[in-house]
């Protein structure tokens, strides 16, 4: 499996109809940048900071990608903040319950109890790059070759 970014669609999936038009009507004021976006952004650095944060797992290079067992508890937070930002919809208690069992999770990431994907071995985090190549020449000098040094 792979790491990707999380999109609008996957958002989608855990709301209604009825609150994602509300969301749309009620997100971008004038000169706003569209808070679904920020919101996604911000729980995505959440995530990343949370498996940063464990000298065990490894990020993948890419900004803005998660593994992708996080995406469903990084949506209900997402979600969470949707919900409680727009105030259009009740919070439910099964919803409430995957936003403290995401919340779990997240915490859990970040203590070392909870192993994550680590990214493919082409995806890592960029690997420094080798020094230099150095061919030293043999030294075929002699003291009269010197003039004088």
């Amino acid at each position: 499996m792979s790491w990707r970014a999380i999109t609008e669609d996957d958002v989608r999936s855990a709301i209604s109809a009825a609150e994602d038009r509300t969301f749309r009507q009620h997100q971008v004021a004038e000169g706003q940048t569209d808070p679904l976006l920020e919101i996604i952004d911000q729980v995505t650095l959440d995530f990343r900071e949370a498996i940063r944060s464990n000298s065990a797992n490894q990020l993948d290079a890419t900004d803005g990608t998660l593994p992708r067992g996080s995406i469903r508890h990084a949506v209900a937070i997402i979600r969470h903040r949707l919900l409680t930002r727009f105030n259009v919809s009740e919070v439910t208690e099964a919803r409430m319950a995957e936003y403290r069992e995401a919340t779990r999770y997240l915490d859990a990431i970040a203590e070392g109890r909870r192993r994550i994907e680590q990214p493919d071995a082409g995806e890592t985090a960029k690997a420094p790059l080798p020094g230099p190549a150095v061919n030293p020449r043999p030294a075929g000098w002699r003291r009269e070759d010197q003039n004088g040094i």
